[in-house]
């Protein structure tokens, strides 16, 4: 049983459950990087404020480091002798 923290909650599991659980939320945050940034643009250029969805769009570009680190930290364990 393996354990590791994400947003302030642990998630507890089997190695291969918490990487699969760490690359479905790696793969959601990259898949809201693009479409948050393909929606300021197209915002921005109508003229709207994207005040909102910029500072949402620097939280998931500060959280997709995390949770590549937290994957990578979960791999580097295992490997330990």
């Amino acid at each position: 049983m393996y354990a590791t923290e994400r947003a302030g909650q642990v998630m507890t599991g089997t190695q291969d459950e918490i990487l699969e659980a760490l690359d479905r939320r790696i793969v959601e945050a990259e898949a809201q990087v693009t479409a948050l940034a393909a929606a300021i643009a197209g915002l921005t250029k109508a003229g709207c404020d994207t005040t909102e969805a910029a500072a949402l769009l620097r939280d998931y570009q500060i959280s997709l480091p995390k949770l590549h680190r937290q994957r990578w930290a979960l791999l580097a364990r295992a490997l330990k002798p």
